[in-house]
């Protein structure tokens, strides 16, 4: 071949569609928003067994029957984790923080809880935070590990 039969061929050989590897494959997360859940619990005994934390749908789904938590919001437990606080005081809201991935709750100074019922009357009562963290940033929950899942 000659240099300018070469040079004619170029542009040809150019336009051909080169058949390159798909790209990999990658299934789609699904969005899921955050959860932050927050409540009033009047049972002592169901609030006295509340969990630490959820890593699993079976558990999220009693506890929320329990509490009386209406259509609660979905979370892929592959991929997050419930974080679970109730205090028998009213000092402010629960802050979890995240602490070299041990996820740290301090409760507020506890105070008599009252609340306002719709009838007008003050009722005792017990308050709850549920909030969905990452797996992949919380090893432990106040020390305590998290299951595998």
């Amino acid at each position: 071949m000659t240099a300018r039969s070469l040079l004619l061929a170029l542009p040809l050989a150019l336009a051909v569609p080169v058949n390159a590897a798909p790209a990999p494959f990658q299934r789609a997360e699904a969005a899921h928003p955050e959860v932050v859940l927050r409540g009033w619990i009047h049972d002592a005994n169901v609030a006295a067994c509340a969990p630490t934390f959820i890593t699993r749908q079976s558990d999220y789904e009693s506890v929320a029957k329990a509490w009386g938590i209406a259509n609660p919001p979905r979370v892929d437990f592959r991929t997050h984790f419930l974080f679970v606080h109730v205090s028998r005081g009213y000092g402010g809201d629960v802050n979890p923080a995240l602490d070299r991935g041990d996820l740290k709750a301090a409760a507020p100074q506890p105070q008599p809880v009252m609340r306002e019922c719709e009838v007008g009357f003050r009722v005792a009562g017990f308050r709850y935070l549920i909030k969905s963290y990452r797996r992949s940033e919380v090893r432990s929950v106040n020390g305590v590990a998290l299951p595998k899942s």
